[in-house]
């Protein structure tokens, strides 16, 4: 049973830090979105998988508001914008893809260093495990700042809060069920508001590339 969980953690963990790499090299929105789908798919079998063991009923309805809106709205509502827009193709990163997959790799170097070290004693889990958390959450960072498109940063922002979501269930961190729901429609309207916003660009500037906004400055 324990190499079960653990397996199933480490197969989670994995598909999280996959898809993040997947963000970071694909071309496409579309794609992007279905990146991040599946880093959602980890995030809700990760947590699902925790409120069975714990046979927490809360945890297990938390569980099922990510998925609709983790996995269900909030993809539909960016293939939604990418099909009215015509622009399957994202807009380009500041760096190259070697250029950025080296940044990927020094990330990773990174997280095993003994800077992070005390952060890494609070995981109660494998060091590899423990690597995967840490540089997910960098790696995301780097998304936001790296990506040109206004569609691709926001999806790094859910990224970002998809990995620090995974960060506090390993670290054992839990919140009253009602307070989680809570964060979760947060999320929610955050992404609504930020689709809005996106949609606002591509009217004014018939394209998702933030750099068109330096026009404003004329």
């Amino acid at each position: 049973m324990i190499n079960t969980v653990f397996n199933l953690q480490l197969l989670c963990a994995s598909l999280i830090m996959l898809s993040i790499i997947l963000m970071h090299i694909v071309k496409k929105n579309s794609t992007l979105v279905t990146a991040y789908i599946l880093q959602s798919l980890g995030l809700v079998v990760l947590l699902g998988s925790g409120a069975i063991q714990e046979k927490s009923f809360g945890l297990l309805v938390v569980t099922a508001i990510m998925f609709v809106i983790k996995i269900i709205v909030a993809p539909s509502l960016f293939i939604r914008l990418i099909k009215k827009s015509h622009l399957n193709l994202s807009a380009s990163t500041y760096l190259n893809i070697p250029l950025t997959l080296s940044i990927l790799l020094g990330i990773l170097v990174f997280s095993q260093s003994d800077i992070l070290t005390p952060l890494l004693t609070l995981l109660p889990v494998i060091p590899q495990i423990k690597t995967i958390l840490i540089s997910g959450i960098l790696m995301s960072l780097f998304l936001i700042i790296n990506r040109k498109g206004a569609l691709s940063q926001i999806i790094g922002v859910l990224s970002l809060e998809n990995t620090i979501f995974v960060f506090g269930i390993f670290l054992g961190v839990r919140q009253l069920s009602a307070l989680e729901i809570g964060l979760l429609f947060d999320v929610f309207f955050w992404i609504v508001v930020s689709s809005v916003f996106v949609t606002m660009i591509y009217r004014n500037f018939g394209s998702f590339d933030i750099s068109k906004l330096n026009q404003l400055k004329k």
